[in-house]
């Protein structure tokens, strides 16, 4: 069983990734993992994020990505400071 409160990350997440994002992404993959039965959770989660401009506001845009089942969510978020970036997520069992 995948655990939703142990959040581990690489230093290049915590030092590249503002908090805000890390914030938004621990939040986005609590929630998945809560909603979803542990055989329609994929290991491995990427989240593709991009600046994005709507209504002349600029947003963060990320797209939550797995593999097996396939599985493409896409949301948009209003932050300080968008960014650009790509984050894997490997899931190990919460033992």
């Amino acid at each position: 069983m995948f655990r939703k409160d142990n959040h581990g990350m690489t230093i290049g997440i915590g030092d590249e990734l503002p908090e805000e994002q890390q914030q938004l992404l621990w939040d986005n993959l609590d929630s998945f993992l809560s909603s979803n039965k542990e055989d329609q959770i994929d290991r491995f989660q990427i989240y593709k994020m991009s600046v994005i401009q709507v209504n002349g506001s600029t947003m963060q845009k990320v797209i939550h990505i797995q593999e097996y089942p396939l599985l493409i969510e896409e949301n948009t978020y209003a932050v300080d400071k968008p960014v650009d970036s790509t984050v894997f997520i490997y899931l190990e069992d919460g033992q």
